[in-house]
């Protein structure tokens, strides 16, 4: 029960707080941990930075069904049923309940 006879009291501030005669604490070396290496390799501060990117803006859609420019697949005026109603399959929430009846109907 001696250890706890000594009781430490509050200090307002870091102002108050006892100078001490000690090296200062520093915190622990940095080590290399283990496992798998980092994929790509760090850069110090004084490289330079990735550059630019590209962005789409500006390029002309490509029909991949009737290869004309100007719009995409989805908004094809020549579509075929069929795909609209698969498009409409995978955009919607109960896919497997209108695919079963699809599949029974056909």
């Amino acid at each position: 029960m001696k250890a706890y006879n000594h009781s430490l009291l509050p200090v307002r501030g870091k102002r108050f707080w006892e100078e001490s005669i000690e090296e200062p604490i520093v915190p622990p070396e940095v080590r290399r941990m283990p496992g798998r290496p980092k994929k790509n390799r760090r850069k110090d501060k004084d490289e330079p930075q990735k550059g630019w990117t590209l962005s789409r803006r500006g390029r002309i859609m490509t029909c991949r069904l009737c290869k004309t420019q100007g719009h995409n697949a989805y908004m094809c005026p020549t579509k075929p049923a069929s795909l609209e109603v698969i498009i409409m399959l995978l955009n919607s929430d109960c896919f497997y309940v209108i695919h079963t009846c699809l599949k029974y109907n056909s």
